[in-house]
């Protein structure tokens, strides 16, 4: 039995080749990222997990094969600390991310004056080097926040050359453009360092800013850290809506994260899903059974609210008592459409799961009708 291993970098594979004693699989005479390993996979899983669990399988005819590990993620909404720098950790990352465009905007001038200019390539592995040969002068402070930016840029540039060369899905994307601190929403992402979910299940530690206080239980996660059956991969700390959240990227197993394997009620019916303008969606069975899913009623008269208030902010006098009145409550109606529209989604496609064998979501761009 053959099997070939999948990790995420070179490194990753050479370390992984060393600890098993498998073959690194060569393209044109060169090393990739793939191991190719003898017999049963489950001996080597161990050694392969200790190097990194973001890994793929495949089989020897290169179908894909479960590796016992599936990404998942959750999000909890944390107490704003009365003393800590978090502000400044949103400005570090939009410091370093307007840094790094700066340095791609100079190469390329710099490319289109002289040809034989060597600039830097658009990789966090080649704009970090770069960065960290000048960090001390431009700016001395917490290496996440400055990678989170960089990072951040990187996709940007990335989405934008597939863009601009057809392979990118969806409405054309522009070339990146400096974040400002009123147009580029607070965030910082965390790779590193102590990050961690206490036992009591109410508190969140990040690097550099310490023990958060969660407004909810975080039993989901903890329990599973707890028990070693799930890698903390990131935490992303943002404010939306002037409130405070983290989202934390997890690796779970399997055979803890798997759903209720639950057989739908019309396992032999298929459905096709309509997305609509009127209504939410419309679903029409091979029984020619059609069920029209409207709006919440709560939804649709917090959109009228959202929109008498979009008014009243317009009509207000910036930085004055009037326009933050109005601005709180603009954002208190945003969370609550956002929230009422997840849970709106959250049943609908849950009863599709339990009722239909087959399910067929149309494609079509709305927001371009």
């Amino acid at each position: 039995m053959l099997v070939i291993v999948a990790m995420r970098t070179k490194a990753q594979a050479q370390r992984v080749a060393e600890l098993t004693g498998g073959k690194l699989v060569l393209k044109d005479n060169q090393p990739t990222c793939k191991v190719s390993l003898s017999g049963d996979f489950e001996q080597y899983r161990e050694d392969v997990e200790s190097v990194s669990v973001l890994f793929k399988l495949y089989d020897k005819a290169g179908k894909p094969v479960p590796s016992g590990w599936t990404l998942t993620g959750a999000t909890f909404e944390v107490e704003w600390p009365k003393e800590s720098p978090i502000n400044s950790h949103f400005g570090a990352r939009r410091f370093a991310y307007n840094w790094a465009l700066v340095t791609v905007k100079s190469d390329m001038d710099a490319k289109k004056k002289d040809g034989n200019y060597v600039s830097t390539q658009w990789t966090l592995a080649a704009l970090r080097k770069r960065w960290n040969q000048e960090k001390d002068v431009v700016a001395p402070n917490s290496k996440e926040c400055y990678a989170s930016g960089i990072a951040d840029l990187v996709q940007a540039l990335s989405n934008w050359s597939q863009s601009k060369k057809g392979e990118r899905k969806g409405k054309r994307v522009g070339f990146p453009k400096f974040a400002s601190k009123r147009r580029d929403p607070g965030r910082v992402r965390f790779t590193t360092g102590a990050m961690r979910f206490e036992d009591d299940r109410r508190t969140i530690v990040l690097p550099n800013i310490g023990a958060l206080g969660s407004k909810e239980n975080t039993r989901w996660v903890q329990r599973h850290l707890a028990k070693n059956n799930a890698r903390l991969l990131n935490c992303t700390l943002s404010e939306r809506w002037g409130r405070l959240f983290i989202s934390c990227q997890l690796a779970i197993r399997d055979k803890l994260a798997s759903p209720t394997n639950q057989a739908p009620s019309k396992p032999t019916t298929r459905a096709g899903v309509d997305l609509g303008l009127g209504s939410f969606v419309t679903v029409t069975d091979s029984n020619e059974d059609r069920i029209v899913f409207s709006n919440p009623a709560p939804l649709r008269a917090s959109m009228a609210e959202l929109k008498r208030t979009q008014k009243q902010l317009s009509r207000r006098i910036p930085r004055s008592h009037g326009y933050e009145r109005a601005k709180t409550k603009l954002n208190r109606l945003y969370r609550k459409s956002t929230s009422m529209r997840r849970e709106n989604v959250h049943q609908v496609t849950r009863y599709l799961m339990d009722t239909y064998g087959e399910v067929k979501i149309e494609d079509l761009n709305i927001a371009a009708c």
